[in-house]
């Protein structure tokens, strides 16, 4: 079946070989958890028992002081990537006392920006980046939006794949460039079919308040909270995690020549919107540039291509350098019915869901297609579970669940080659069929059948989860002891980093901007 829709690269290669390597592909997650106190932001400090928050390889903050982020290592198992990330939530609840991790992508009531305290990262040049950047995004768009929590995943294709689709090149260079090209392929077809993602794995049906600003749609109110009875991820429409500002930046994916171009024009364009910023503000620095883009992290998508240069070059530089090492996938939610906010059946399916996106014959993206794919996005996250939905493909409509039908079949194979059993994926066979089996339904349907609100059930769930990991052994913890002496290291290296850095903040970016 696979010889009816994969690419020319792999056309003539037998699944036992594709079965031998594929198997070696890395994992990994980053998963963004809200610290929160009676169901409000926290206002606390990182703690200073988690580490330095600027070079904890494992333990971080995003946005917020209080919008953790936890990160597993990369591995070929999707088992003991889950067991390093839980591993992480028992380390951390164990250093909390009265504080929760929020169990939802969105998050909870919000009446001010003052809520949302921006991350500290200290006093080195490197530290005064990242919170420039990040008063940046609030005066661009509002702290509200970035509390807004998910899940990434993480893939590589194993080296050894590189080998046998590009056998004949002896060229390093090349090899590099062939090895980008591939994963630029394989990011068009997860853009292209991104709205199954947000339909299987979408769970923010319901927001808060401060999420509804738009007259346009028919929410419907319940207690605490207002959801649309067809939603599947309220994160990932245009209530969410999307701004709206960028619907001018246009970054192609059919190159990575064109990607780095257009993400280099937009990051050195000025846009008069944001200059008057700098007019208007009181702060120092109230971002770093005036351009659409402060740096090329601001650019919003489904999927990006990333580097595993840990240097401290500017994104564009790395992949210069580099080339594309990895795929971070970046629209699933958090599934608040696991404490780790994503399971292993999950994590698996994904992994299949990239090896076919990478397989599959993968065209450049029009302007038309593209059109396409905004619009299937924003429809299955404002409406995906209803009833007859259409989706447009090649400018003709199709229903929501014959493509996804076919998705599933064409990836079949692909789940034989990796080990992934059909009782694994059953229930999102089923929720394909009836959509009050998706998360985003039996969340919904849960939380009224509980008859109890968006902040009483997420501090339920969040005290429960805390409760557990309180509970839990630290001799239960394999990675207690890599957790705890990254702690140590981490803040060593903060002080040692601090210490040498003589640079003027003018000097350190300008020498990143021409990295």
């Amino acid at each position: 079946m696979i010889n009816s829709y994969k690419n020319n690269t792999f056309e003539n290669i037998p699944n036992s070989e594709l079965r031998k390597i594929l198997f070696l592909g890395l994992s990994g997650i980053e998963k963004e958890s809200l610290r929160v106190t009676k169901s409000k932001v926290s206002e606390k400090d990182f703690l200073i028992s988690l580490g330095s928050s600027l070079f904890n390889k494992y333990i971080t903050t995003d946005f917020s002081e209080s919008l953790f982020e936890f990160i597993t290592p990369p591995f070929s198992d999707n088992k003991k990537v889950l067991e390093s990330l839980d591993n992480i939530h028992h380390f951390v609840s164990k250093k909390f006392s009265e504080d929760t991790l929020w169990p939802f992508s969105m998050p909870p009531d919000v009446n001010s920006n003052s809520e949302i305290p921006i991350a500290n990262y200290g006093n080195s040049n490197l530290a005064k980046f990242k919170m420039t950047y990040r008063r940046g995004l609030s005066n661009r768009y509002g702290r509200k939006m970035q509390a807004i929590a998910g899940i990434h995943f993480n893939y590589s294709f194993p080296d050894m794949l590189w080998e046998l689709i590009f056998p004949d090149t002896d060229n390093q260079s090349l090899k590099k460039v062939q090895k980008s090209e591939f994963y630029f392929s394989c990011i068009r077809n997860i853009h292209r079919m991104n709205w199954l993602l947000l339909y299987i794995f979408g769970a923010s049906p319901f927001l808060g308040k401060q999420f509804t600003d738009s007259e346009d749609l028919p929410f419907e109110k319940y207690k605490d909270f207002f959801f649309l009875p067809f939603a599947t991820s309220l994160r990932m429409s245009n209530l969410g995690y999307q701004n709206l500002g960028q619907s001018n930046i246009k970054v192609s994916i059919n190159s990575m020549d064109q990607y780095l171009h257009d993400l280099l024009n937009a990051t050195s364009t000025i846009n008069n919107k944001f200059v008057e910023i700098f007019e208007n503000s009181n702060e120092t620095l109230p971002q770093i540039n005036a351009n659409y883009l402060q740096i090329e992290d601001e650019y919003y998508s489904a999927c990006r291509p990333k580097s595993n240069l840990t240097d401290n070059l500017r994104l564009i530089s790395k992949l210069k350098k580099s080339g594309v090492d990895y795929l971070e996938l970046r629209s699933i939610d958090l599934n608040p019915f696991i404490k780790t906010g994503i399971d292993k059946d999950s994590l698996d399916f994904l992994e299949a869901f990239i090896i076919y996106c990478g397989i599959k014959q993968s065209p450049n993206i029009l302007s038309d297609e593209m059109k396409e794919i905004e619009d299937n996005n924003l429809i299955v996250a404002l409406e995906g579970r209803k009833p007859g939905l259409k989706l447009k493909r090649n400018g003709k409509k199709i229903s929501l669940q014959n493509w996804a039908n076919e998705v599933i079949e064409e990836m079949q194979e692909v789940m034989e080659i990796i080990g992934l059993k059909g009782e694994q994926i059953s229930h999102i066979i089923q929720s394909i069929d009836d959509s009050n089996e998706t998360l985003s339904g039996k969340l919904l349907n849960s939380i009224m059948e509980s008859k109890l609100g968006f902040h009483e059930m997420g501090e339920s769930i969040a005290k429960e989860n805390m409760s557990y990991y309180q509970q839990s052994s630290i001799n239960d913890n394999s990675d207690w002891g890599l957790l705890d002496s990254e702690v140590r290291e981490s803040i060593d290296k903060q002080k040692k980093f601090e210490k040498n850095d003589n640079q003027s903040f003018e000097e350190y970016l300008e020498e990143y901007f021409s990295s």
